[in-house]
Parts: C-alpha cells; sequence; structure tokens
C-alpha cells in the first residue's frame, strides 16, 4: 500500500480508505489510487472488503471469493516501511501546522499532517547539505543513535519559533 500511495501522492491512510471506506475519499483522489493500483499490479489482499459489501450491523468483512478484485494480479514488491520520527511542538506551533494543514494543504498536495511535516523538513535537510555538505546526502545514521526526548527547558526557550 505505500507503494501505491507514493505512486498516486497520497498518504496510505488515503489507500486504505480507498479500499474501506471509499465513499469519505474525494472521486478524482479514488481514481489516481486505483490508477496506481493498476500500474502496480496491486490486489489488495483476500480479507480486504470495501465496507459497502459488508452486511449492516457486522464488523467482519464478508469474504471475498478468489481474492477477485478488479485491480488484477498482485506482483509488486514489498513495500518499505515508514520510520517514525515524532518531532515536539509547542502548543502554538502545533496549532499553527494544524491551521496550516487546513488551510492550505489540499491545494499544495498533503493528504495529511505527516505529509506537511515530512515535506517541510525534508526542505530544510536539502537546505543544509547545501549549506553544510557542498550539496551532497550524508550518510544515513540509524534509529536510536541519536538523543532521545523531548527537549530540555534551556532548549525550548531558546529554540526558534
Amino acid at each position: 500500500m505505500a507503494d501505491v500511495a507514493v505512486a498516486a501522492g497520497v498518504s496510505v491512510a488515503t489507500v486504505s480508505n480507498v479500499l474501506n471506506q471509499p465513499d469519505v475519499v474525494a472521486p478524482d483522489t479514488r481514481e489516481k489510487v486505483r490508477e496506481a493500483m493498476r500500474a502496480l499490479q496491486y490486489t489488495p489482499p483476500a480479507q480486504v472488503v470495501r465496507r459497502s459489501e459488508q452486511e449492516p450491523g457486522t464488523r467482519q468483512p464478508k469474504p471475498n471469493p478468489a481474492g477477485a478484485t478488479e485491480w488484477g494480479p498482485c506482483s509488486f514488491p514489498k513495500a518499505k516501511s515508514a520510520a517514525h520520527i515524532n518531532p515536539y511542538f509547542t502548543a502554538d506551533q502545533a496549532d499553527q501546522v494544524r491551521a496550516a494543514l487546513q488551510a492550505a494543504g489540499p491545494g499544495e498536495g498533503y493528504a495529511s499532517l505527516s505529509d506537511l511535516v515530512v515535506a517541510a523538513t525534508m526542505e530544510e535537510v536539502k537546505r543544509l547539505q547545501r549549506k553544510y555538505n557542498e550539496g551532497q546526502t550524508w550518510p544515513g545514521i540509524p534509529a536510536g543513535k541519536l538523543r532521545r526526548g523531548r527537549p530540555t527547558l534551556g532548549e525550548a526557550t531558546t529554540r526558534k519559533e
């Protein structure tokens, strides 16, 4: 699903919604996701069934005979897992991030808060690479190698808003 999301330019949650709750996704976005599924020859697992196909009042999906779907056979490599990094914002910063996402996110192509935060972070990483590493990417650092946790009180008070 992550590969489909990247190909369609949406979040993994949007791909999941197309499969499970298509009525909550805009028609043009649904079509972009389905087009990406066809291009990648992605077939959802047999247990993935849209809620509209479930019996009213049930929580378990109906079986999908032979796993057949409209998207064709599955033959894509296993998706890369996402790394989880949790930035800490002040309450005012968090309010502004949410406001920016609500006001401009869809028009700018941000389907989720994570999309916005990742795009902004990567722009800053590129700027730092240009300034400190001749525009080249740095070798990656594995998870767990940096200091963890919230900023100290001193760091929080001296940090730029």
